[in-house]
């Protein structure tokens, strides 16, 4: 849960005030197809909604299935993003988060946003809260690469994203890893998406013991 929890979470992208935007990501590793993730994106001049949703898919998801929504609600205030209410629904629960202005914890998908939002790149640490902890995500700037995306080659800002617990409920195997100094970071490639034209997570990859390296990059519509 902890994996799935942390792939439909990380596929956000940056979207022009009064527009929507959706987006398809797949998760790969050993080979398969692990996961479909899509992010939808939609903002008025004053307002933001990300919903994002994960379903298990390949012989993963006939094994285990599940999907899980998460659905964050904010406003665009000072040329920043300030959530109100965080949602995370699956088949087994619901969790809300609520926010104000003047706290100094935010959501996952806001931190994303943000971080899209930058006029450079530069490294930035966020305090998160997903109703079960608070947590510092961090985003390290380790420079520039080139990708290969939709059959271009993409100059990417590239990033090693650290999650730390500060207090609350201990994490399971995924939030253990990610604050185990002996292993090494996620890494997120963002750069300017060759279909949209717009400045967006393109590629992230993390190493594992049962996968190896486990790939999300951006995917098709996934069919029915």
């Amino acid at each position: 849960m902890k994996l799935f929890f942390f792939l439909s979470g990380i596929f956000f992208a940056w979207a022009a005030c009064g527009e929507t935007l959706s987006i398809d990501y797949e998760a790969r590793g050993a080979g398969m197809r692990l996961m479909h993730g899509t992010i939808v994106i939609e903002e008025t001049p004053e307002t933001y909604r990300v919903t994002s949703t994960g379903r298990m898919s390949g012989l993963l998801g006939w094994l285990v299935g599940g999907e899980a929504v998460f659905e964050t609600l904010g406003r665009f205030k000072k040329d920043m993003f300030y959530p109100d209410s965080f949602r995370l629904k699956s088949r087994s629960r619901t969790r809300i988060v609520t926010f104000k202005v003047t706290t100094p914890t935010i959501d996952y998908q806001t931190a994303l946003m943000r971080m899209l939002a930058l006029q450079k790149p530069k490294t930035q640490s966020f305090l998160v809260d997903d109703g079960r902890r608070q947590m510092d995500l961090s985003f390290l700037y380790r420079g520039k690469e080139t990708i290969f995306v939709q059959q271009r080659d993409v100059l990417c800002d590239v990033y090693d994203v650290t999650l730390r617990r500060v207090s609350g409920k201990k994490g399971g195997w995924f939030f253990n890893r990610m604050g185990d100094k002996d292993d090494s970071p996620l890494h997120f490639y963002m750069g300017i998406d060759p279909e949209t034209g717009r400045y967006m997570l393109l590629k992230a990859d993390f190493e594992t013991t049962l996968f190896g390296t486990i790939t999300i990059s951006r995917s098709d519509k996934e069919k029915k």
